[in-house]
């Protein structure tokens, strides 16, 4: 897999840029917080990760990328799932047509 190694650092470095944001919110952040928001944003990551080679993305938009999606957490997701939402829904109407 072409640039793994870039996707994954920025993967990192936007999931704990995010634990910080929330730490200077004044909110306490625990262990099992923390957790959360690594497997999230790793999910996240690795989505964003596969979309960005199918799409043939540079090594730079590709670790961008992962970054983002490690700092935006669930929202990425909520988005990507949305997408797949509406792409099921225009094949069944293809098909129902």
């Amino acid at each position: 897999m072409p640039h793994i190694e870039i996707a994954v650092l920025y993967s990192l470095l936007g999931a704990f840029a995010h634990l910080a944001s929330i730490d200077l919110t004044e909110k306490p952040v625990v262990i099992r917080t923390a957790l959360d928001n690594l497997v999230i944003s790793a999910f996240a990551a690795a989505i964003t990760y596969l979309v960005a080679l199918r799409l043939g993305w540079q090594v730079y938009g590709i670790g961008l990328g992962c970054g983002m999606a490690a700092w935006m957490g669930a929202k990425i997701l909520t988005h990507f799932e949305q997408r797949f939402l509406e792409r099921l829904d225009e094949s069944k109407n293809r098909r129902i047509t």
